[in-house]
């Protein structure tokens, strides 16, 4: 199953793309802090990066 990293500070659009990409099994993290998001990608590493 393949990671995606969203990166929205609004978490409703944020929660939307999450919400449509679980139905099709892929896994979401949700980052809002864009200085925190290198952070994260090398945490989680992702296979995409929205």
């Amino acid at each position: 199953m393949a990671k995606i990293m969203i990166v929205e500070d609004e978490t409703t659009i944020r929660e939307l793309i999450s919400e449509e990409l679980q139905k099709w099994q892929f896994e979401t993290i949700g980052t809002t802090d864009f200085n925190d998001v290198l952070d994260d990608f090398q945490e989680e590493n992702p296979q995409l990066v929205l």
